[in-house]
């Protein structure tokens, strides 16, 4: 049985929220004002954390585990779409 050492912070779960809603890294590092690096490192922690190979085994494993949840990524997304429509002709 795998071990699971799943306690997320907040903010990494923002980062996976992000994420599965097609966020880049890049955009992400704009959106959250934090570095490329950041960003790349935080998902490193995350990966650790989750035992996960990837972004798509991560958030697999999120929703699986009940840190990531549809209402969540849904009001988050509603709130990112309209942020979306006005931070990305910023991000380019």
């Amino acid at each position: 049985m795998e071990r699971f050492n799943h306690e997320l912070t907040g903010r990494e779960v923002e980062y996976l929220s992000l994420s599965t809603m097609g966020f880049k890294n890049r955009e992400i590092a704009k959106i959250l004002c934090v570095t490329d690096s950041t960003v790349k490192k935080a998902f490193e922690k995350i990966y650790s954390k989750l035992n996960a190979k990837n972004n798509s085994s991560a958030v697999g494993i999120g929703y699986a585990k009940e840190i990531l949840s549809n209402n969540v990524i849904i009001d988050c997304g509603n709130r990112y779409n309209v942020a979306r429509e006005y931070i990305m002709p910023f991000l380019v």
